[in-house]
């Protein structure tokens, strides 16, 4: 480990310089294969940042290397507006690369969590979509497929200052749309298009099937496919989900829920090139709030769902 993070393990106090700042260590907020992340102070403004820090491995330089190049193409963006992380600068220290980030507060797992698991009103998925949608169309704007949009890279930037406002975080997996290659395993399974399970040619609305997931995630709450294997997918039942999250789904109002599952039926159209784009989708009903589409009576919710994705279990069992 001493020898992953180079002459001394990075530790709680020690002061990591880069070429304009400096910043100490306050804590350690996560921990994974290719690194930590930590919370840090500014010496010189006093700001509060995350830096991750990635181990000191050759075996991780091409995947370290691709993130930087990620992290560059949207550090010009206006990262408030776009909905995604600031990143700020990057260093070394000790032979590890070191990434600067703004701190946010907390993923959308936690927020539920935080909830007892209760479902996010339709208001409040509203405002969540709007802000993923936005900054996906900024990604494409710049040529970036985030392929790795789940509930834990999704950040509350303030809970007590902004409670619904959101950013996209984690481009370690992002690939450039000039380099879009087949066959390449991408995507966190309760997320992934068909296109990429079936090995199909595939372009940005990848990640729009992605946030449509996350809606129904954040309307269940759960995932909306059980997590069967790579090789198919099957809708989860409303027993499925009353027996997981001790909850049956809150019961809306209509026509909001019409707006809903229209724009959720089209984010999850099994043909990626006749899916919605995210630009088309910041123009439907249900995030506008404009008159909401006819989509015909609502008894059943799930029921509703489950007759969108018939095809889709057809097609994962063939």
């Amino acid at each position: 480990l001493l020898q992953q993070y180079g002459s001394s393990e990075v530790k709680i106090g020690k002061v990591l310089y880069s070429k304009s700042n400096a910043y100490s260590v306050l804590d350690f907020i996560g921990e994974g294969c290719y690194g930590k992340v930590a919370v840090c102070k500014s010496l010189d403004t006093s700001e509060m940042v995350a830096i991750k820090i990635l181990k000191n491995d050759p075996s991780i330089k091409q995947d370290t290397d691709k993130e930087l190049s990620m992290l560059k193409m949207i550090r010009d963006m206006d990262a408030d507006s776009a909905n995604v992380v600031k990143f700020f600068e990057q260093f070394e220290h000790e032979g590890n690369i070191c990434l600067v980030f703004e701190v946010l507060d907390c993923d959308l797992i936690y927020l539920l969590e935080e909830r007892q698991r209760q479902p996010l009103s339709l208001d409040e998925i509203r405002v969540i979509a709007h802000q993923l949608l936005v900054a996906l169309v900024t990604l494409k704007r710049v040529g970036i497929l985030h392929t790795d949009i789940k509930p834990d890279n999704i950040m509350i930037v303030n809970r007590k200052e902004q409670p619904l406002k959101v950013k996209l975080i984690d481009f370690g997996n992002a690939i450039p749309a000039s380099k879009i290659k087949l066959g390449l395993e991408i995507q966190p399974v309760g997320y992934r298009a068909p296109e990429i399970t079936l090995g199909l040619p595939y372009n940005e609305n990848i990640d729009v099937w992605s946030v449509g997931c996350i809606m129904a995630f954040l309307f269940l709450p759960g995932n909306l496919f059980a997590e069967v294997g790579v090789s198919q997918y099957r809708l989860m039942t409303p027993e499925e989900f009353e027996a997981a999250n001790n909850e049956k789904p809150k019961n809306q109002d209509a026509c909001r829920e019409k707006a809903f599952l229209d724009l959720l039926k089209q984010m999850l159209h099994l043909d990626g090139h006749q899916r919605i784009s995210a630009s088309q989708a910041l123009r439907h009903p249900f995030i506008t709030m404009a008159q909401q589409p006819d989509s015909g009576s609502l008894n059943n919710f799930s029921t509703q769902l489950s007759s969108v994705f018939l095809a889709a279990q057809y097609a994962f069992h063939t």
